[in-house]
């Protein structure tokens, strides 16, 4: 069995702050003082906490995703759809499209 992974409320706990502090710091609020920041910096290091990225796009409603479509990828049945995804990855144009729109907006 897997270990759940860890919580705000793990990391509130082990830095001795309150959930709502420990949402500050990762948020980047600015009224935390710097200490309590480094406490709870340190305390998410410890538990090996990360932010849940599909909860945080239901709260800020902002997905942080980029979908490439691909224009006729459904025109083909079974079999014939595997080739046509085959063709489309190993064509150098799609990987330099692809290295480009990720260049460009990984920065961002």
């Amino acid at each position: 069995m897997s270990r759940q992974a860890p919580t705000l409320e793990d990391v509130a706990r082990e830095a001795g702050v309150s959930r709502a502090t420990v949402s500050r710091v990762i948020n980047g609020v600015r009224n935390v003082d710097p200490g309590i920041q480094e406490v709870v910096r340190e305390a998410i290091e410890r538990t090996g906490y990360a932010p849940n990225r599909a909860a945080r796009s239901l709260v800020t409603r902002r997905s942080q995703t980029v979908a490439l479509i691909v224009s006729g990828a459904g025109d083909t049945p079974g079999e014939e759809q595997n080739a046509f995804a085959a063709r489309v990855f190993a064509d150098p144009f799609f990987g330099r499209v692809v290295s480009g729109v990720v260049g460009y907006l990984r920065p961002r």
